[in-house]
């Protein structure tokens, strides 16, 4: 019976398209499937419980993927460049998106974090160019640096368990124009749309933000590089 798939295991293996594992396997490790340029189709079983680092890198023909409710943790960087992704289903226990999950994923469109997700990981949806719409759930505490650079955010809501939003989060983000958050959030607010630190620091005011002048309110005492 085979319980996992090693390290390396079929990294660089460019002849494999699609792969079907046993209902036994409980881990992928790291680099498992990486640069393997034409697996288009994996499916990953319900008794998998971790997924290593860099499983899938490179994988540049991957399109879709389904995370099963029996995944625990994503290693970081372990979609990373897969160019062609665009649906992941994420069902999982995971308790953090890792740094650069979903760097350079350009044709995630929309992404729908699951609220069993505490962390959100720097870079980690670095560059996914196409990326319009995320659901960040109310169980998110902190938001790592540089997480949603150069994507297509349209607009964003920041729920109440946010309790930190590292640099340059929304850098780069041409579209978007509205950044909401909860009311009931002790840490951020937004004021005409623009996100604002109650202890006085403009974080962000959005690229694609309608109208010619913006009077800063008198609560904000700094403003945050790349704002």
């Amino acid at each position: 019976e085979v319980l996992g798939i090693r390290e390396r295991g079929f990294s660089g293996y460019t002849n494999i398209r699609s792969v079907n594992l046993p209902s036994s396997i409980l881990e992928i490790e790291a680099e498992a499937f990486s640069d393997c340029d034409n697996l288009e189709n994996i499916n990953i079983p319900n008794n998998t419980s971790a997924i290593g680092s860099k499983a899938f890198c490179g994988c540049i023909s991957l399109k879709d993927v389904i995370i099963p409710f029996s995944v625990e943790r994503i290693g970081d960087r372990a979609f990373w460049g897969c160019s062609n992704l665009e649906s992941v289903l994420m069902l999982g226990n995971i308790k953090e998106i890792e740094p650069l999950t979903f760097y350079w994923c350009f044709k995630l469109e929309s992404f729908y974090i699951p609220d069993s997700v505490i962390a959100i990981g720097e870079k980690a949806f670095y560059s996914c160019f196409r990326l319009e719409d995320v659901y960040i759930p109310n169980s998110v505490v902190s938001i790592g640096d540089r997480a949603f650079e150069y994507t297509s955010l349209k607009s964003v809501y920041i729920p109440m368990s946010v309790e930190y939003i590292g640099k340059d989060v929304f850098y780069g983000c041409s579209d978007l124009s509205d950044i909401r958050v909860s009311d009931y959030n002790k840490r951020y607010e937004s004021i005409e749309g623009i996100l604002i630190d109650k202890n006085g620091e403009l974080i962000r005011y959005p690229s694609a933000k309608e109208g010619a002048i913006y009077t800063i309110p008198k609560s904000v005492r700094s403003i945050a590089s790349g704002a």
